[in-house]
């Protein structure tokens, strides 16, 4: 018994598994693809379990017309018949619909999701028209109503379809689920093939191509019955989707682990602020007290005593304020007023007698930038002047935040003694250690430090920093 015997004998039974693997496609992408998932991929893959739910609907027809022959009439049979096609339509425009949104996630091309629902309409108006004036001639009518659905929306469905996979193929790869590329791109391929068995291999026409590449060549050529080389692609396809659906579940458990890493990190966040406020800051405030207690007990006529003492007692104050600003930081991902606290960083500099320092901004300031970004920038102004005010003998800084876009440059110039940045190593100069915190706190927030300084040449430092940090 050759294979196109073995097929008639069991046409039934064929059609039968061949609509079961499209549905349960279908099935497998309702229960298990994600719509609040991330990845671009799942927004439209409700397309493709709705061809799969159509398609298998579509051929289980051949199963249950014959069937119903026994109970309908011939008027009633053959306007069910009528409904045949436009099931079959209906099911390749998911497809095409399918294959245009998953090109278009990673090409955009606006005009491309119209044409789906554009060669639809135009088949389904085709067919409508035709159809009172086929009803004599049926079957042949019916063919060539299969042969256009197949040409139109299949075949462009099917390739678009692979094309897109093989994009979202590398996207995977691209977002950290290199275990699932293999399986995007088997569904590619497998789509690809399914699109010139189902696609391209037609019932027989009297025209280009179809007088030429239909169902015959294959049968004839090969003895393999179409509708099996279709069914061969249905189960690859339904296999490789199936295994692909997997980056829900990789991407489910990333989510576990990221939410065990926040509240990991928001506990040593409490944990830490609660340590900063009961113990650290507790500490300073009892060296602030018995400071003011020794400022009472000095002499009056010890003027640079209890200056020195006023001074500590500011110190301490500030230290205070910080901690606590801190401790805020730890539990507050708000926006910071960077901008007010670079300001009043200058004006206590300024209050010391120390170089005039003069700010100004260049720009549109962003809304509001990140705790992070905004402390990380208040912290580089203030190591920044210090070094300033420590080593550099400056009668004069510059201060300029510059907004660039997608960045801001913060650019810190003095006219003091300058240095050689490469002479000494970091652990032998405080001065190079400050240089050193800078740098990695600029490469914290995936910018860069640039320094241009000489001995006698004053210094300049130039932090880039992107806002999309944090």
């Amino acid at each position: 018994m050759s294979l196109q015997e073995f097929f008639e004998a069991n046409r039934p039974l064929f059609y039968t598994l061949y609509g079961q693997v499209f549905f349960l496609l279908g099935v497998a992408i309702a229960l298990r693809a994600r719509r609040d998932s991330d990845i671009p991929l799942a927004r439209p893959l409700w397309l493709l379990s709705a061809f799969g739910f159509a398609h298998g609907l579509y051929e289980w027809s051949y199963v249950i017309f014959p069937v119903q022959k026994g109970y309908l009439t011939g008027d009633h049979l053959r306007a069910l018949e009528t409904l045949q096609r436009p099931l079959e339509a209906f099911s390749f425009f998911f497809l095409f619909q399918f294959g245009a949104e998953v090109v278009n996630l990673s090409r955009p091309i606006r005009w491309l999701r119209v044409i789906p629902g554009l060669v639809s309409l135009i088949w389904l108006g085709a067919y409508l028209v035709t159809l009172p004036n086929a009803l004599d001639d049926l079957r042949r009518f019916s063919n060539l109503a299969d042969l256009w659905a197949r040409y139109l929306l299949c075949f462009p469905g099917a390739m678009l379809t692979g094309g897109g996979l093989f994009l979202q193929a590398r996207e995977a790869h691209r977002l950290g689920f290199p275990k699932i590329r293999p399986h995007l791109r088997g569904a590619a391929w497998s789509f690809l093939f399914y699109g010139v068995v189902a696609g391209l291999l037609v019932p027989p026409a009297s025209f280009f191509p179809a007088s030429l590449i239909n169902r015959q060549l294959l049968s004839s050529g090969l003895g393999f019955p179409s509708p099996i080389a279709r069914a061969v692609a249905g189960i690859l396809i339904a296999y490789f989707v199936i295994r692909s659906l997997k980056i829900f579940e990789a991407e489910m458990r990333r989510r576990v682990e990221q939410s065990r890493r926040d509240l990991a990190i928001a506990q040593e966040r409490e944990r830490i602020s609660r340590e900063l406020h009961d113990g650290t800051l507790q500490t300073i405030y009892g060296s602030g007290l018995q400071l003011e207690s020794a400022l009472s007990a000095v002499p009056d006529n010890m003027p640079y005593a209890k200056e020195s003492i006023r001074s500590a007692i500011e110190l301490l104050n500030r230290a205070m304020g910080e901690v606590r600003e801190s401790i805020s930081n730890l539990i507050s991902d708000g926006p910071t007023d960077y901008e007010a606290k670079i300001k009043e960083l200058i004006e206590r500099v300024g209050r010391r007698n120390c170089p005039t320092v003069d700010f100004k901004e260049v720009g549109s300031r962003p809304s509001g930038l990140a705790h992070f970004l905004g402390q990380h920038l208040y912290y580089l102004m203030q190591e920044a002047l210090s070094n300033v005010v420590k080593h550099s003998q400056a009668s004069r800084v510059e201060v300029v935040l510059a907004h660039c876009g997608d960045h801001l440059e913060l650019t810190v110039i003095d006219n003091g003694a300058g240095f050689n940045a490469s002479s000494a190593p970091a652990t032998q100069s405080p001065h190079k250690r400050g240089l050193s915190n800078m740098r990695k706190r600029a490469e914290i927030l995936n910018g860069k430090m640039n320094i241009e300084s000489s001995p006698g040449g004053g210094s300049r430092l130039v932090f880039t920093i992107p806002y999309g940090t944090s």
